[in-house]
């Protein structure tokens, strides 16, 4: 390809789509979370599909899922599975103080919920400010994530999280 020429780039096998820089100066600016979207060969191109904007990240030593629809009124969705508490057998500290911090939480934008297999999970909620841009959503995320943080910290001791491997090799 020409410098400044507008032939579509090669970004796979087979697959032709438009390079990011012109898929970027074709979008209205800001560029809001969900108008465009990459492959996996780095090609850009207008994002058609109503289906919810979704990422996942670790944080903590957790995975999280954050999932924004398109079509909601802007909200952005967080959960997390924190762990299991433990049976009393096992732990019987863990479970009663696992117990007493899910009861006592209080996030004014989310909540600590307990499944039918004693797993706890983190949901949290959200609004970016308009425009959605990246870092607006990203933002957003920060500060859920703050807002959780100190029962993240509470419930890792309290919780089973499985065996964890040593992060240093055994000589």
């Amino acid at each position: 390809m020409e410098p400044g020429g507008n032939e579509a780039a090669e970004s796979g096998p087979g697959m032709d789509t438009t390079t990011a820089m012109q898929v970027l100066a074709q979008t209205s600016s800001p560029i809001e979370v969900g108008e465009i979207e990459f492959d996996e060969h780095g090609g850009a191109r207008p994002r058609l599909s109503d289906a919810p904007v979704a990422f996942r990240f670790r944080y903590y030593g957790l995975i999280f899922d954050a999932t924004m629809p398109l079509a909601d009124d802007g909200r952005l969705y967080l959960t997390a599975t924190l762990g299991v508490i433990p049976f009393s057998l096992e732990n019987s500290f863990g479970r009663k103080a696992a117990r007493a911090i899910i009861r006592r939480a209080h996030m004014p934008n989310g909540r600590l919920r307990v499944d039918s297999q004693s797993c706890v999970h983190l949901e949290m909620t959200g609004t970016p400010e308009k425009p959605r841009t990246p870092v607006n959503v990203l933002a957003t995320v920060a500060a859920l994530l703050m807002e959780a943080k100190p029962y993240l910290e509470l419930l890792e001791v309290a919780l089973s999280r499985g065996r964890r491997r040593s992060r240093r090799p055994i000589a």
